[in-house]
């Protein structure tokens, strides 16, 4: 089943089933979720839309979710002033209800510490996240 959704993403016709396949491993422990990942960014990096849909299936789903936000919002693809990138980073993480309530409470306190940034940066969009 594994190679047959990874040969779906290679071979989609259209973003929805590309998107279906990322956002499917993503919610996996799967070891070729990497590869999904992968494909995509390989595939979409230069259409910036479809890039702040990869970032946003990455961390909308399980507990290793806010590892992965911190990694992603250190990438040369991310940048805080482009405020659809700040929201498909942190609003989705925030929506990932298993991540986002930890028991350590690492995640409120690293989005706090964005949201604080952001708020230098642009007001409006860190009001709007923190009300997410």
């Amino acid at each position: 089943v594994i190679s047959i959704a990874l040969e779906q993403q290679k071979q989609a016709n259209h973003m929805s089933d590309e998107i279906a396949v990322l956002r499917a491993f993503c919610e996996s422990s799967y070891l070729e979720k990497e590869t999904s990942i992968q494909l995509f960014y390989n595939k979409w990096k230069a259409d910036v839309l479809s890039l702040d849909l990869w970032f946003s299936a990455q961390v909308s789903y399980g507990p290793d979710a806010l590892e992965r936000a911190q990694s992603l919002v250190s990438s040369s693809d991310f940048n805080w002033k482009n405020p659809n990138r700040v929201r498909s980073v942190l609003s989705s993480l925030a929506r990932n209800h298993l991540s986002f309530h930890r028991k350590d409470g690492a995640t409120y306190r690293w989005l706090c510490e964005c949201l604080l940034l952001l708020n230098e940066i642009n007001p409006q969009i860190a009001a709007q996240i923190a009300k997410t």
